[in-house]
């Protein structure tokens, strides 16, 4: 839902009932702001590190497209509409927990940015996008990172949205804040 204010990508087997765990994270950003004639030419996505474990090698969090009906709530239909090309990685094990982690967005990842209206981005853990068996204890919280989201108290943890572009009239770069939901 959109009330925690914290968030985890995670994909893990518990080991005690052979249950997989996989949980993503939609990041919906209001981008319509940006100039209808703007050319993107550098995005970057800045997460808020609460935590991470990153005791299964391997893992890592990527940068995907979502396409969820709404940008203030969801439901279990959404839980699959998120697209398997993922143009960003954040490694857990270089992750730094209290502090915000950038992921860069590729050219095709840029090529997502609405210009007139919500920007979905998502976030996925690699073994869930690749249709791998994760390893690991769900008990122990294996090879996940843990976000602050934009409901978290004030501003200075909300994940958020650098963008570079350039219009026939003006260079400039814009910041956007989500809501986020997982």
């Amino acid at each position: 839902g959109y009330t925690g204010v914290n968030a985890t990508v995670q994909a893990t087997l518990d080991t005690n009932n052979n249950n997989y765990y996989i949980y993503r994270i939609f990041l919906p950003f209001d981008t319509s702001s940006l100039p209808d004639d703007a050319t993107i030419s550098a995005a970057t996505l800045s997460i808020y590190v609460t935590a991470r474990d990153d005791t299964e090698t391997g893992g890592d969090i990527l940068l995907i497209q979502t396409s969820q009906a709404s940008t203030s709530s969801l439901i279990t239909d959404d839980y699959d509409q998120v697209a398997a090309i993922n143009d960003g990685i954040l490694t857990i094990s270089s992750a730094v927990v209290g502090a915000y982690n950038d992921i860069t967005l590729g050219a095709t990842a840029r090529g997502w940015i609405s210009l007139t209206g919500f920007t979905y981005l998502g976030l996925r853990h690699r073994r869930d996008n690749d249709n791998s068996t994760p390893s690991g204890s769900a008990g122990s919280n294996k090879n996940l990172i843990t976000l602050s989201t934009s409901e978290e108290t004030g501003t200075s943890q909300d994940p958020k949205l650098t963008i570079t572009y350039t219009s026939p009239t003006t260079t400039s770069t814009t910041t956007s804040t989500s809501t986020t939901s997982t």
